[in-house]
């Protein structure tokens, strides 16, 4: 009889005990699936955002980021930044299809264009914080889709190129125009955010610009993407 009752017990300990590893199986196999989903479903998003980023994206005010930014001074004039004043600030031109590369002075712009002309002029008024004279330079068709840009503080812009990727001539409502399509990049010393929110300091990110005179004859910017994907 005492070895039926201790019997039993050791089968019920045993299927206590598997009872037990049962549920510590079931606990892990739960908190991986949680773990993979995590992980998965912003892979899956980033995956298929490059899968269909064949194209340009247009240019918003990202969010604010992990980035700690400079604190904003209006009055600040960085041409007193001597740190600043040691980088290189010029403003060179590339042509992908002649391959050169040269500085851009009032002496040569004129024979890059009208579209280097207006990116250059984008390009000093961002470093001079005029807001004013860099939204002079955008047409009804970015503003058809974009707010003015707000009032911001000198940017130090340094390791500045544009490169011309492609021109060519248009059929619109108003007859034949010619657009122009252009990539930006240089970095900013101290970035403070009060212009670009998507790169943080001494950082560079292309953005690929689309210049037309479609709209009044002249040369203006018609929009600003992320990228452009080859």
């Amino acid at each position: 009889m005492d070895q039926q009752n201790q019997s039993f017990e050791e089968q019920s300990r045993v299927a206590r005990e598997s009872t037990r590893r049962l549920k510590r199986n079931m606990i892990i196999v739960l908190v991986c699936m949680v773990v993979f989903a995590v992980i998965a479903i912003p892979l899956i998003n980033i995956l298929d955002n490059l899968q269909n980023g064949s194209e340009p994206e247009e240019t918003g005010k990202l969010p604010p980021s992990s980035i700690i930014f400079a604190t904003p001074d209006y009055e600040y004039d960085i041409m007193q930044d001597k740190e600043y004043l040691e980088l290189n600030r010029r403003i060179y031109h590339f042509d992908e299809r002649s391959g050169l590369t040269e500085e851009l002075t009032d002496k040569n712009i004129a024979g890059y264009g009208p579209a280097a002309w207006v990116l250059r002029d984008a390009i000093n008024a961002i470093i001079a914080g005029d807001a004013d004279a860099y939204n002079a330079l955008f047409s009804e068709n970015y503003f058809a889709h974009n707010q003015p840009e707000a009032p911001f503080t000198m940017q130090r812009l340094y390791d500045i190129k544009i490169t011309k990727v492609n021109e060519t001539v248009q059929s619109g409502e108003k007859g034949k125009y010619t657009q122009y399509e252009y990539e930006v990049e240089y970095k900013i010393r101290l970035n403070d955010g009060t212009y670009r929110t998507d790169i943080g300091h001494d950082e560079s990110k292309k953005q690929y610009f689309i210049l037309s005179d479609s709209v009044t004859g002249e040369v203006l910017i018609d929009q600003i993407l992320d990228y452009k994907f080859k």
